[in-house]
């Protein structure tokens, strides 16, 4: 799949190099990205650039969405809530016509049930890094240059930081 995301993404920056086609989109915004020297990107990073993102973006999406669906499945009464906040807002649309983006600062529940998923089922479970300095960390000292795994889940549903985290 990346070998033919790469094809397609290749295929439509040759193109728009030999036309001198500018978009208001995130191609062209990567096209015309220059470093603090002036340097503008390389054909591979534009590339590299949009696969990374739309593989990272539909995994992201496809994650949160089953986590949500999995908890909402586990509350009844949470589900109920959210069902009845959705369909408040379409039916004072009239009944037919699709949420959009705009309805979004009206659903209060729904922004909730959101944060609660990614809060629960963090779609980044675990952050890497590198300790840039000696640590003292619970008795014991991580060296600098040591790779850090922060298992971010854990802290979700941390009782010092959750009155009650599950």
């Amino acid at each position: 799949c990346r070998r033919k995301l790469n094809a397609v993404f290749r295929h439509e920056l040759e193109a728009r190099k030999k036309v001198d086609k500018k978009c208001d989109d995130l191609m062209s915004g990567l096209m015309c990205t220059e470093d603090e020297q002036g340097k503008r990107l390389s054909d591979e990073e534009v590339v590299d650039n949009m696969v990374n993102l739309v593989v990272a973006g539909y995994e992201s999406t496809a994650s949160a969405i089953m986590w949500a669906t999995y908890h909402l499945a586990k509350s009844p009464a949470a589900l109920a809530k959210l069902r009845e906040e959705n369909v408040a807002v379409s039916e004072s649309k009239g009944g037919s016509l699709m949420i959009t983006h705009d309805d979004l600062p009206r659903m209060k529940y729904t922004a909730k049930v959101v944060e609660e998923t990614i809060r629960m089922a963090n779609v980044a479970p675990m952050v890497h890094r590198v300790a840039n300095r000696d640590v003292e960390y619970g008795g014991y000292t991580i060296p600098a240059g040591w790779p850090v795994l922060v298992w971010v889940r854990s802290l979700h549903t941390d009782p010092v930081y959750y009155q009650d985290p599950l």
